[in-house]
C-alpha cells in the first residue's frame, strides 16, 4: 500500500488547456549496468561508481514533489524528476536486484521510486507533437483523443491513475467544462504507478514502437518510509531492461510552498544478485 501521505490533491490550472511543456532538461537515460559507464547528456556526465556487486550515483536535481505528482490525477511532470533523468539497468537472465534511494542533502528528504520493465526514448519529454498532452483538434482547438490512448472512452473504462490517460473527455481530471476546455488539464505524462509513454521530437505519425517512442510497464514502487530514511526494495526479474523513476514525496506540488521548495541530493543504488 502506498504511504498515506501521498494525496490524491494537485494544483489547480486555471484558464486554456494548451499546455506548455515545462523547461529542463528531456530524457536522459543513465547506465546503471556493470561494469560502470559514463552517461552524458546536454554536456552533462553521470557517472556511476561500483563497490561489489552495487552500482551507485549520486544526483542532485531531485524535488521534493516530483514522485508524488506522478501519483495524482492530473499526473507529474517527467522534468520535476531529476531534471529529466532516469536510470536504467539490463538483465541477461532471471535475477535479483536490490534498489536503494537515500536522501544525501538537505536532511528531510522523503524519496521514493518507480520500476518499469522498458526503456523511454532519449530526449522524449512531455507534451510533443507525437503524444500531445492535452491535445486538440487543430481547426476547432476542441480536446481530441492522443494517439496513444490505446481505447477511448467508450471503448475502455478508465480508472484513476489507469495506464492510457483519457485526453479527450479528462474523466480523471473533473472533465470538461462548459467552454469544451478540460477543468484540470493534465500537467505532465509522468505515472508513479501504472504505465506511461514518451515521444521525442524525431517521432512521426504511425511509427511503432521504438528509439523515438515507446511505453514503460510498470512494475512496482517503494514509498513506504518517511523522510530522511533510505527506501529499499529486493524484487526478482525475468531478462530484459528496466527503468527507475526516482525523486521526492514530501508533498505533492499542490502548493506553491511545495513547489518552491529546495533541490534534493540524493544517492541511487542497484544491488546485483
Amino acid at each position: 500500500m502506498m504511504h498515506s501521505r501521498v494525496g490524491i490533491a494537485f494544483l489547480v490550472v486555471v484558464g486554456s488547456c494548451l499546455f506548455a511543456g515545462s523547461a529542463g532538461a528531456h530524457v536522459c537515460n543513465v547506465v546503471m549496468d556493470k561494469p560502470a559507464s559514463v552517461t552524458t547528456c546536454d554536456d552533462v556526465d553521470h557517472t556511476p561508481t561500483v563497490s561489489g556487486s552495487t552500482v551507485s550515483i549520486v544526483e542532485n536535481e531531485f524535488t521534493g514533489y516530483g514522485w508524488a505528482a506522478g501519483t495524482t490525477p492530473t499526473l507529474g511532470d517527467t522534468h520535476k524528476l531529476d531534471g529529466g533523468t532516469f536510470f536504467v539497468f539490463d538483465l541477461s537472465r532471471r535475477s535479483t536486484v536490490t534498489i536503494t534511494f537515500a536522501g544525501v542533502a538537505p536532511a528531510n528528504f522523503d524519496g521514493a521510486f518507480s520500476l518499469y520493465r522498458g526503456a523511454l526514448p532519449d530526449d522524449g519529454h512531455d507534451d510533443t507533437a507525437f503524444d500531445p498532452l492535452n491535445p486538440l483538434d487543430e481547426v476547432t482547438f476542441l480536446p481530441i483523443a492522443s494517439p496513444t490512448d490505446a481505447a477511448p472512452w467508450p471503448h475502455y473504462c478508465y480508472r484513476p491513475l489507469d495506464k492510457y490517460r483519457d485526453t479527450l473527455r479528462f474523466t480523471q481530471t473533473g472533465g470538461l467544462g462548459r467552454d469544451g476546455y478540460p477543468l484540470h488539464p493534465f500537467v505532465g505524462q509522468f505515472n508513479a504507478l501504472n504505465d506511461f509513454s514518451l515521444a521525442n521530437e524525431d517521432a512521426v505519425p504511425g511509427e511503432e514502437p521504438g528509439e523515438n517512442w515507446s511505453t514503460i510497464q510498470f512494475v512496482t514502487f517503494a514509498n513506504a518510509v518517511g523522510a530522511g530514511k533510505a527506501e529499499s526494495l529486493t524484487v526478482t526479474l525475468s531478462s530484459g531492461t528496466y527503468t527507475i523513476a526516482a525523486s521526492g514525496a514530501n508533498c505533492d506540488g499542490s502548493t506553491a510552498a511545495c513547489l518552491a521548495g529546495p533541490a534534493y541530493s540524493a544517492k541511487l543504488s542497484v544491488t546485483y544478485r
